[in-house]
């Protein structure tokens, strides 16, 4: 015989004491960082080609002393070169059951717009990655990891709260210096891209102990060229041992740019017995950098 226990027994039912909030909070997310980066194409590259091809044209020769009747006169011509980068696709889907779509309208869930956001965010990360990683798998190279960009170890002082205003200014002027004295003055670079941590320490540190300038707003003012610093979360510890990196290039759609030939694309629902999945793909060709020399990596030496 079964016994009740009087002292275990309670007016109120379990959860009948609980405030379930109304509004349903979403996860935030990093931002996704290529447009303010990069400059982006949508319209070169048709979706049906697998290659991206552009041509470089070069000058070669120069004059010589000749003698009056010289009839060995240096030649000065015109040569081209092509490069070519690989197109590919991305793909990913979603699905939703018939007794999902029930119980959302129940609900008032908006079931569709809910799994098209998330479709959607996962096409901007990846996007994300690929623009600033490339695609090893592919032999794709990335804005920060491209083999023909020339980098820079600093040695001296790296952004840190022990560095000095001066120390940091002497880092920039340096990273900056040597991009323009590197591409024997051919480049100007306009933008600066360093980890989030360094951004943060130049933002909030006085110019002086009397002046309410930071060392950001001081080298923004006097540099002649450099119009924008941007802050990466992505560029912190990117070097490996604690070390970041910063990048200094021309953010100009002649130099280089990220090159999408089809934007995130849905197709058509294809229902499997009581399932239906919802196939999406995007195509993409990367970032192409047309002249290596407006950009320059600069690490950290440890």
């Amino acid at each position: 015989m079964a016994v009740t226990r009087l002292d275990d027994d309670a007016i109120w039912l379990f959860r009948e004491l609980e405030t379930i909030e109304s509004k349903v909070f979403e996860k935030k997310y990093p931002d996704i960082i290529y447009p303010r980066l990069l400059p982006v194409d949508f319209t070169t590259v048709h979706p049906a080609v697998d290659r991206y091809t552009y041509r470089m044209n070069d000058k070669v020769g120069r004059f010589k002393a000749i003698q009056d009747r010289a009839k060995d006169l240096p030649r000065v011509d015109v040569f081209r070169k092509e490069e070519s980068v690989k197109a590919f696709s991305n793909g990913a889907s979603y699905g939703y059951t018939h007794q999902e779509v029930i119980a959302a309208r129940y609900q008032g869930m908006p079931l569709q717009e809910q799994k098209i956001s998330a479709v959607r965010r996962a096409y901007e990360e990846d996007v994300n990655n690929v623009a600033l990683f490339g695609n090893s798998s592919l032999g794709v190279e990335g804005f920060f990891n491209n083999s023909n960009v020339d980098k820079l170890n600093i040695t001296q002082t790296w952004i840190s709260t022990t560095a000095t205003p001066d120390e940091m200014l002497k880092i920039l002027n340096t990273a900056t210096s040597y991009s323009v004295k590197n591409s024997k003055m051919i480049e100007r670079p306009n933008t600066i891209a360093l980890a989030f941590e360094d951004y943060d320490i130049l933002a909030t540190t006085p110019r002086t102990s009397t002046d309410s300038v930071s060392v950001l707003e001081y080298y923004l003012k006097t540099h002649d060229y450099i119009t924008e610093i941007i802050p990466v979360n992505e560029l912190d510890d990117y070097a490996g041992a604690n070390r970041n990196r910063m990048i200094v290039y021309n953010r100009d759609p002649e130099k280089l740019k990220l090159m999408i030939s089809q934007p995130l694309e849905f197709f058509p629902p294809q229902r499997e017995q009581m399932e239906y999945n919802v196939a999406a793909h995007y195509r993409i060709v990367g970032t192409v950098t047309f002249y290596p020399k407006s950009i320059t990596y600069i690490d950290q030496t440890p």
